[in-house]
């Protein structure tokens, strides 16, 4: 179940367009995810969703489409337009149900926009698990002379990002090994959450995987709340290790293979 309503919407709709009159369509959610009230998400077309499985405070609804949903299938209808500023003036910015700070910039973010370090022209940049693309695009801003590619998971998040981002190449993929390097710097604000689970799966992945993409004096810079361990994480991939800002619940880390900065 989605953790957005509009998103489940979205998603709704996305397959009611997709399966033919007759076909049905379910839905699996949890009591605490808002799965009781999911129904009034499904679009017109189909048919009134009712529970073909109720168990351990979870329920699937199912519902059969009695015809085609209302508007054509496709993200155009569910773009959302809503200004955003780094600091270097206001621009605007698509978002789409679901996405990572939606509808707004997040202060982590912020934060590590805030402390991007000065890099050399023609250096390599990779924004991983870019979303739609702030921080690869505050980077290109500041240092157009750089290739930068945008790592994202999220397919959905990367179509907006092709449309925030001119000049930086997109790549689909979870992990660095979908991202080709080497790369002078490695840019992140890594998601720390499945679902409402908070998971240190990806960061940690991230880190020991590091240093393999990493040219030899290349630096990694991240942001994440102080609470999470990541300066021990850090330091077991790389040499040097240390924290640029501290702002709030949030830090940035920087660091590098070889020797200090």
């Amino acid at each position: 179940m989605p953790r957005s309503s509009l998103e489940a919407a979205m998603l709704l709709h996305a397959g009611a367009a997709r399966i033919p009159d007759g076909g049905r369509l379910y839905l699996y959610g949890a009591n605490g995810e808002g799965i009781r009230s999911a129904p009034r998400h499904f679009p017109a077309g189909m048919g009134t969703p009712h529970p073909t499985l109720i168990k351990r405070r979870c329920r699937v609804l199912a519902s059969t489409r009695a015809h085609a949903p209302p508007h054509p299938d496709g993200l155009d209808t569910w773009e959302i337009r809503a200004p955003i500023d780094w600091g270097t003036g206001e621009r605007y910015w698509t978002f789409y149900p679901g996405v990572f700070a939606c509808g707004r910039l997040d202060p982590a973010t912020c934060l590590l926009i805030d402390h991007l370090p000065s890099i050399r022209p023609g250096a390599r940049v990779l924004d991983f698990g870019a979303g739609t693309g702030v921080i690869g695009a505050a980077s290109l801003e500041r240092h157009p002379d750089t290739e930068t590619v945008l790592l994202e998971r999220d397919a959905i998040a990367l179509v907006a990002a092709a449309r925030n981002v001119n000049g930086a190449t997109r790549v689909l993929g979870r992990t660095l090994a979908h991202a080709h390097g080497p790369f002078d710097l490695i840019l992140s604000n890594p998601p720390i959450h499945i679902g409402k689970s908070q998971s240190l799966e990806t960061v940690s992945a991230l880190i020991r995987d590091a240093p393999e993409v990493l040219s030899p004096r290349g630096i990694i810079v991240l942001v994440a709340q102080r609470r999470l361990p990541i300066p021990a994480l850090l330091e077991r991939s790389f040499r040097s290790v240390r924290t640029v800002a501290d702002r709030g619940p949030f830090r940035v880390w920087q660091a590098t293979r070889h020797g200090r900065y």
